[in-house]
């Protein structure tokens, strides 16, 4: 598939988005993207989702001046919470980020997963769906990182400021982590160079699915442009 002929938006609270639009340049040769961060209004994970939707509509509205194809909201935070909203405000193809429990819940062997999200996003109605498909098996360890996000936002995020988490994760027996915040991508590498040595920790988040799912809508909007 042809990809330079498209446009689509990035969005997120800050520099999340930077990663996630890195990912897609790289992965789908061509293509035009667009990042709009909202980083004067971080954290994102300890709004209401009141002030999420005030916070996000408005760069809705500015992708929709652009005349992107697709627009992908690459905040766990702001997608889990009013992701349902935002697409009833445009005509404009949404995709989400959100914590990938689903590939984490099979994979496993310890039968116990963590996840590392923003307080709003483990508070949010999706995540509680989201986790009540899981096998009953399953135990969901929730780390809440908020406090990681002006961290690396700043370039200031340390090895002392991760290791509670992963000290959580090695005492629940965790054998998957997932990643709820593209914030965290950022440190994927730094928290399993923290894991002890012999540890199998495997790392988990959903670019791979949003980016199907993209591909899936830009074919869907070739088509109706080819009719």
């Amino acid at each position: 598939m042809d990809f330079s002929s498209y446009h689509i938006g990035v969005f997120d609270s800050g520099v999340g988005g930077r990663y996630v639009a890195l990912r897609l340049q790289r992965e789908l040769p061509g293509i035009r993207i667009t990042v709009l961060s909202d980083s004067k209004n971080i954290p994102y994970g300890k709004k209401t989702p009141a002030q999420l939707l005030e916070c996000a509509r408005p760069f809705i509205g500015r992708f929709e001046a652009l005349g992107v194809d697709a627009v992908v909201i690459a905040c766990n935070t702001c997608f889990v919470n009013v992701g349902h909203q935002l697409r009833q405000l445009t005509r404009v193809p949404i995709i989400g980020f959100e914590p990938a429990l689903e590939p984490a819940a099979a994979d496993s062997i310890s039968r116990v997963v963590a996840v590392c999200a923003t307080g709003s996003t483990l508070r949010s109605r999706r995540f509680k769906d989201i986790k009540a498909t899981c096998p009953e098996d399953l135990e969901v360890v929730e780390i809440d990182c908020t406090d990681w996000v002006p961290l690396i936002e700043a370039g200031r995020i340390r090895a002392a400021h991760l290791q509670p988490a992963v000290d959580k994760v090695v005492s629940s027996r965790a054998d998957g982590l997932i990643l709820g915040c593209t914030h965290y991508h950022w440190v994927a590498g730094d928290i399993l160079a923290l894991m002890p040595a012999g540890y199998d920790l495997r790392l988990y988040e959903p670019t791979e699915r949003v980016k199907a799912e993209l591909v899936g809508v830009l074919q869907r909007v070739g088509q109706s442009l080819s009719q």
